[in-house]
């Protein structure tokens, strides 16, 4: 089966590329900040400090941003592999060869993503 070849965004889609990369080193950081609001939800409620439940509660609002974003700037038959690739660090090849869409399309639907993930954060991520 032959793959459609979408054109691809130049660049960073409209974010400086220093900004770009780190909204999506923040967004791999997704994993971690399941871990750590499931590790904080296993403790003992006695041993749970006013630091855990703050810490908690930011990692819920940056893990609910993540998801939102991705709710509202990705096309819905392009969610599994952006989340994949942008989330969890899977390589193109593996989410090609997996969901059956080129590298091109997944790499601009994963552009537009940190992109919403930047206009979900608000104006300081805004160019």
């Amino acid at each position: 089966m032959k793959m459609k070849s979408y054109y691809q965004y130049k660049g960073t889609v409209g974010l400086d590329h220093h900004t770009f990369h780190y909204l999506a080193w923040k967004a791999r950081r997704y994993p971690f900040l399941l871990e750590n609001i499931k590790r904080i939800e296993l403790k003992n409620p006695l041993n749970i400090t006013e630091k855990d439940m703050v810490n908690k509660a930011a990692m819920e609002k940056e893990v609910a941003l993540f998801e939102e974003a991705l709710i509202k700037y990705v096309p819905e038959n392009y969610r599994a592999p952006v989340k994949e690739h942008c989330l969890f660090g899977k390589m193109y090849e593996e989410l090609e060869n997996k969901y059956f869409f080129s590298e091109s399309a997944i790499k601009r639907a994963s552009q537009t993503y940190i992109w919403g993930v930047a206009q979900e954060l608000g104006e300081d991520y805004k160019n």
